[in-house]
């Protein structure tokens, strides 16, 4: 395809906005935490990924949770404690294969041993866990992590919006309740419901209250555009 369309974008096809992808980069490993709201295909997910590779290849330990792909408290739980642990392991449903062990040691000997230090550490949660006390360990399994292994831990949350619907509008404060405390993680909040995000993260009564700094998204200039259309033709 000469133009992606429908998702987000490869590292080649992220245009005109280089400097703004810059400045997440080093505010996120700086240890800020971010907000960023806008329509859909304006392009932050693009962008968010192209950050996290970027902070990836430099050593920190990135994760990305979409929640308008999940649908109750367990499968926010298990997305959030996957996306960390593929940091250690390199495979996405390591929760999975915990949970199935004749499935680890027959198939993934290596990533056994990978996760055997961090079991002692803290310990992994049982299948039969109910989904309050799971939510519990995933929101605290990202500085655990990046405390363990002395790195700094990048978290996107996009459509951060849509996590009231999924879990009840308390979660917000409960969230907050264990990111403020976190000293080795920063987070990227997305959503394209803008009025929401910016009441959730202006509001002073709400939970999120100046815990990120909001960012608008720059438009991308026309020149910008024009070069890019003209180098994928001339690529064709």
């Amino acid at each position: 395809m000469l133009f992606p369309l429908g998702g987000p974008v490869p590292e080649e096809d992220v245009v005109g906005r280089e400097e703004f992808i810059v400045s997440l980069e080093n505010r996120l490993a700086g240890g800020q935490s971010i907000m960023l709201a806008g329509p859909r295909r304006i392009g932050k997910t693009s962008l968010s990924q192209e950050v996290l590779r970027r902070l990836k290849k430099q050593g920190f330990y990135v994760a990305s949770v979409d929640f308008f792909r999940i649908s109750n408290k367990q499968n926010m739980a298990v997305t959030i404690i996957n996306s960390c642990l593929e940091n250690r392991t390199g495979i996405r449903k390591t929760l999975d294969a915990i949970w199935d062990q004749a499935k680890l040691l027959a198939g993934a000997t290596k990533v056994a041993v990978k996760l055997k230090d961090l079991e002692f550490s803290f310990g992994f949660p049982k299948k039969e866990m109910d989904e309050d006390a799971l939510l519990e360990y995933a929101l605290n399994l990202p500085e655990l992590l990046a405390e363990k292994d002395g790195k700094r831990m990048v978290m996107v949350f996009d459509e951060f919006q849509d996590a009231g619907q999924i879990a009840g509008q308390d979660i917000y404060k409960q969230m907050r309740s264990y990111f403020q405390l976190q000293r080795n993680v920063s987070y990227l909040f997305l959503g394209s419901k803008e009025g929401m995000m910016q009441s959730l993260f202006g509001g002073k009564k709400h939970a999120f209250y100046r815990f990120a700094t909001v960012l608008p998204i720059p438009q991308i200039p026309e020149d910008a555009w024009a070069s890019y259309i003209a180098y994928k033709f001339k690529e064709k």
